[in-house]
């Protein structure tokens, strides 16, 4: 029996992740180091009216994956951002997609490496031991049955949510008024071009929610619940950012906060004690439930490559949980060299931030694609049956994640850029020679019906 036939007789068996299971999955992915280490360069820039600019920011990140939310509404995509990408604008481009997973997989190193950092901070641990027991941890964890990685992000969520709200109800508490004083004169602290400056740093940590959808071949209802999970998620993260940026500029002066960590203003706003368990609860599980989550939705973007036939057979072994155990160990081998190479966590942002940009682009363009591909939604979803405003929203989306995508890469040098912008053409290239080959014989992954 082939391997394509082996996998449509045994699909992946649906346990029905419920829709706080997936909040829990979403927010834990996007609440990440962000918050904690880029909120005081944004107060550098914006002052006082910082969490103005966190709102802003929540809602452009909103916007941006507006076309993530809309597939969740109207489709169960089996393998998430990959079979959105297939099905819709073809099969070569859902294999770049599939095949940047690959590289992307740097960005799992930058988790790793911020619990490694907290670690050394605050114990004086070797850094580099605790980034890779870490790492594997989590790489383990995720070979296990799907239920025991949801478990432990909801605990971990839980308490990062708890640190992270206590942290900014105790400033908000007893903040100045400060962050209210608009007329004063570091409110608004570098013009209109450091407010501009601190929402498009802030949007990297307000997107992330939308790989919840990778989750969608193990949800119980993902048409009903992905689009909750997104837009809970939305909401908490923005009521959770706006008062985390007020506590840290309604307190201390902003010549103390500015471009500085969020544990600046927490030691001074909590006792000991309480500032230990934010550091801990908020940004160490902060960066652990991004590490687990994104090694969750691999794997099932993973496990239908596999199922269509993009990977080697020899490399496309399933343990017997249903998970693509040797894809999985790509990945873990790909985070775990930049930490076994010692690199700085700024020069593995660099290296991947384009290339993650640039592919994330792909699935956008494709749900443009939603009505022609599939007119029966259109006298079904009044959105889609709208083309006009259809076509204006993904439009606004898409301007607002090319402007992002232009303005946070403005740093790199021409030798980064060329790095990322090759590695996705490569990642082209490998999708249009597997599937000329006749290797590739996909499943369909993107449901509009129920079955």
């Amino acid at each position: 029996m082939s391997l394509n036939e082996k996998s449509q007789s045994t699909p992946v068996k649906r346990k029905g992740l419920n829709r706080w299971e997936l909040f829990f999955l979403a927010i834990g992915n996007v609440i990440g180091a962000g918050v904690f280490s880029t909120l005081g360069y944004a107060v550098g820039l914006a002052g006082k009216s910082t969490w103005v600019a966190y709102f802003a920011a929540c809602v452009v990140g909103f916007i941006s994956i507006l076309p993530f939310y809309i597939v969740g509404k109207v489709a169960r995509v089996e393998g998430g951002v990959y079979s959105m990408t297939a099905g819709l604008l073809g099969q070569r481009w859902g294999g770049m997609i599939m095949y940047a997973y690959i590289p992307n997989s740097f960005t799992i190193s930058l988790f790793a490496l911020g619990v490694g950092s907290y670690a050394r901070a605050l114990f004086g641990w070797n850094h580099q031991v605790v980034s890779i027991i870490v790492l594997t941890i989590f790489f383990l964890i995720n070979l296990l049955p799907p239920k025991n990685m949801v478990r432990l992000q909801t605990i971990l969520t839980t308490t990062l949510i708890l640190s992270l709200f206590m942290f900014g109800i105790v400033g908000t508490v007893r903040n100045n008024g400060a962050p209210f004083d608009f007329a004063a004169a570091d409110y608004f602290l570098n013009g209109s071009k450091g407010f501009i400056g601190a929402v498009v740093m802030l949007c990297f940590s307000t997107t992330n929610y939308y790989m919840v959808i990778n989750f969608s071949a193990v949800a119980e209802k993902p048409k009903k619940d992905m689009p909750f999970a997104m837009i809970l998620s939305a909401i908490s993260i923005t009521i959770l950012y706006c008062l985390a940026a007020i506590a840290d500029t309604g307190v201390l002066p902003i010549e103390t906060v500015a471009n500085q960590p969020l544990s600046t203003a927490a030691s001074q706003l909590l006792p000991y004690p309480l500032f230990l368990l934010f550091v801990v609860g908020g940004a160490v599980f902060a960066l652990a439930t991004t590490l687990n989550a994104v090694f969750g939705s691999f794997s099932y973007v993973y496990m239908q490559g596999v199922r269509d036939g993009w990977f080697p057979k020899s490399i496309s072994k399933i343990n017997r949980y249903g998970h693509p155990w040797i894809l999985l160990t790509f990945s873990y081998i790909v985070a775990l060299l930049p930490i076994l190479l010692n690199f700085d966590i700024g020069i593995v942002v660099n290296n991947i931030i384009l290339l993650n940009w640039l592919s994330g682009l792909i699935p956008k363009i494709a749900v443009y694609m939603l009505p022609k591909k599939y007119p029966e939604l259109c006298a079904t979803n009044k959105l889609i049956g709208n083309k006009a405003l259809f076509n204006v929203l993904m439009t606004i989306s898409l301007i607002f994640s090319i402007a992002i995508c232009v303005l946070s890469t403005t740093d790199l040098t021409l030798e980064m850029v060329l790095t990322s912008t090759g590695a996705l053409a490569i990642t082209l290239i490998l999708a249009f020679v597997r599937d000329k080959g006749g290797h590739v014989h996909m499943e369909k992954s993107f449901k509009i019906t129920d079955e």
